[in-house]
């Protein structure tokens, strides 16, 4: 139950991980919407399972982007999925801008990394790591494109996640997100 409450509330689909190359900078192939960088081995998401949220009122703005993959011919971990949330208090309308959002008194970031073999198992994830484990959530997200009519955004995050269970560290750098529908609510 604990994995299907996880996988809904991150918005899962999945990501895919080549651990065979190790580039230091996440490139978006053609088409590609989300990819990072998670402890040097670049990954990118699936298109038809990245998808982002947004939801904007009074002062309060809420935005979840996911982006997954499940490798069906993979001898280790098949499924792998990355989460960030945005929720922000402002006096103004959110746009995009050039700006970082840090966890600040009005800000807050979480970032999110799973990773399992049988996504449709009730078992626990063999990674479950976020940044609320880590002893500084380090998060961070800049958008650069937010078109409220055509509905997509793009942008860029980091963060490092900690899996309580195991105490591995996830660092996820060069993470980008390119014309990502969302849905508004």
């Amino acid at each position: 139950m604990r994995k299907i409450i996880t996988l809904t509330l991150l918005g899962i689909f999945s990501l895919s991980c080549s651990e065979t190359d190790n580039s230091e900078e996440a490139l978006l192939p053609a088409g590609t919407k989300l990819t990072a960088i998670i402890n040097g081995i670049s990954f990118a998401a699936q298109d038809e399972a990245t998808a982002a949220g947004f939801s904007q009122s009074d002062n309060i703005t809420v935005l979840l982007i996911s982006g997954a993959y499940v490798n069906p011919l993979s001898n280790t971990l098949s499924t792998e999925a990355i989460s960030i949330l945005l929720t922000i208090d402002l006096d103004a309308e959110f746009t995009a801008s050039s700006q970082w959002y840090a966890n600040s008194d009005n800000v807050i970031v979480v970032g999110a990394y799973v990773a399992d073999e049988d996504p449709l198992s009730n078992d626990d994830f063999l990674i479950e790591a976020n940044t609320e484990n880590t002893d500084e959530n380090n998060a961070r997200i800049r958008i650069t494109q937010l078109d409220k009519i055509t509905k997509i955004i793009s942008g860029e995050f980091e963060f490092t996640a900690k899996d309580e269970e195991t105490g591995q560290i996830y660092t996820v750098t060069n993470g980008r997100f390119n014309e990502v529908p969302f849905e508004n609510n």
